[in-house]
């Protein structure tokens, strides 16, 4: 909450882009539809950027939160399906 106080503060514009995940998601390996709303989530902060700044403006692009799923070794290039859930909270949802 720090940084919104500092940012309303000092009249500071934030977006957040959010990738909401099931509790499994989040303490398993990064499945599929995680990897696709990765991907969505990029291309929404590069159009943010482009449309919402000019040549000479800073912008602080920081990714916060879980990455227990993510390993320290190689990206992998393939991801396994989500397992379904019944009554799980749905993934892969931009907010």
């Amino acid at each position: 909450y720090k940084i919104e106080q500092i940012a309303v503060k000092h009249k500071i514009p934030l977006d957040a882009i959010i990738i909401k995940e099931s509790f499994r998601e989040a303490i398993t390996s990064l499945n599929s539809r995680i990897a696709e709303a990765c991907d969505r989530a990029v291309k929404l902060v590069e159009e943010a950027v482009r449309t919402r700044t000019k040549p000479g403006d800073v912008v602080i692009v920081a990714g916060i939160g879980n990455t227990i799923g993510i390993g320290q070794e190689e990206v992998p290039t393939e991801f396994p399906p989500p397992v379904e859930e019944r009554g799980a909270i749905e993934s892969g949802r931009l907010f």
